[in-house]
C-alpha cells in the first residue's frame, strides 16, 4: 500500500487544505424511505439498512467510527415528525422517526442523516 501525503488539494480554481477534507467532511450519510417498506434511496459509507421496528431504521456503516461520540444531524420530509439517532455504536446508528403530535414512532419517507466524526 502506498501513502500520498499532501497539504492542499486543488481543482485549478479553488484550493483547500487536506485537514478540512479529513476532519470536516461527512463520513457517512443516508436518504431512506421507510413507508411502506424500507428503501435506501442513496447513501455513502452505509453497508446495509434494517427495519428494526416501526419508525426505526438500523443504519450499518461500511467503515466503523473510532468511537461512539460522533455527531449526527437527522431530518425527514414530514413536518409533524422528528428524526433523531435513537442508538449509536461505532458500527451503526438507529435512525428513528417520531410523530410528536401522536406521541408514537412512525414509518416515514425521506429519512435523512449525516454523520461527522473520526473513522477507525
Amino acid at each position: 500500500m502506498s501513502t500520498l501525503t499532501v497539504s492542499n488539494i486543488s481543482d485549478a480554481t479553488t484550493t483547500v487544505g487536506t485537514s478540512y477534507v479529513v476532519n470536516g467532511s461527512a463520513k457517512a450519510w443516508i436518504n431512506a424511505d421507510n413507508d411502506p417498506s424500507l428503501v435506501n434511496n442513496d447513501s455513502f459509507n452505509v453497508s446495509s439498512t434494517v427495519d428494526d421496528a416501526v419508525g426505526q431504521i438500523d443504519v450499518n456503516y461500511t467503515n466503523s467510527f473510532s468511537n461512539d461520540d460522533y455527531s449526527t444531524a437527522c431530518a425527514n420530509a414530514n413536518g409533524e415528525y422528528m428524526a433523531f439517532p435513537r442508538r449509536v455504536t461505532t458500527s451503526d446508528t438507529q435512525l428513528a422517526s417520531y410523530n410528536v403530535e401522536g406521541n408514537v414512532y412512525a414509518d416515514t419517507t425521506r429519512n435523512c442523516m449525516i454523520v461527522c466524526g473520526d473513522l477507525a
